[in-house]
């Protein structure tokens, strides 16, 4: 009995000190959560007011997309360019209202941002996960194999155009909105 009393003294104030230990970084855990989220919302309401001008200056650019870019690291270069590709390729989706088109035009913009760079293919790849680029069509359904296979290099007109032809989700879309 002396052995186990021994024994139990020090196992106990090492279990009360590690209770209270981990008490107290869950504790301060939560506090330092609460600061970093403040400071995210801090950081979005002034990365609204103040953007680069290089962004500040593109014409028909998504304000997601520019406060996107703004906070992406990077050669500006590249971004605005994968940018402006990007934004280019919503617009037309949206303009051209063609029903089974979205893949094309998604791929298309990944595909023509991916040529800009390499941070610009990276930055294709951000926004690629945003819920606006995916919300941005007439269809209702998301192929993340689109964006994908653009970016990497392949033919957006040829998969997503031409062999839909004669299919039940063929792409009619206007020849002017073609690359």
């Amino acid at each position: 009995m002396k052995a186990q009393n021994k024994f139990y003294k020090p196992y106990a104030a090492a279990f009360k000190f590690t209770v209270v230990l981990l008490l107290s970084q869950i504790v301060l855990g939560r506090e330092i959560l609460d600061r970093e989220i403040e400071e995210e919302k801090r950081s979005e309401l002034l990365s609204r007011r103040s953007l680069p001008k290089w962004l500040e200056e593109l014409p028909s650019v998504p304000q997601w997309m520019k406060v996107a870019a703004s906070k992406y690291r990077g050669l500006p270069d590249q971004i605005s360019c994968a940018v402006t590709k990007m934004a280019k390729a919503l617009n037309d989706m949206r303009d051209a209202r063609a029903v089974n088109c979205d893949d094309y035009f998604r791929c298309r913009g990944s595909h023509e941002a991916a040529q800009c760079g390499d941070y610009a293919a990276a930055f294709a790849s951000h926004v690629r996960y945003r819920q606006e680029w995916r919300t941005g069509g007439m269809d209702k359904h998301y192929n993340s194999q689109a964006d994908l296979f653009g970016s990497l290099g392949g033919d957006c007109l040829d998969k997503y155009k031409y062999k839909t032809y004669g299919t039940s989700h063929e792409c009619n879309v206007p020849w002017y909105y073609h690359k």
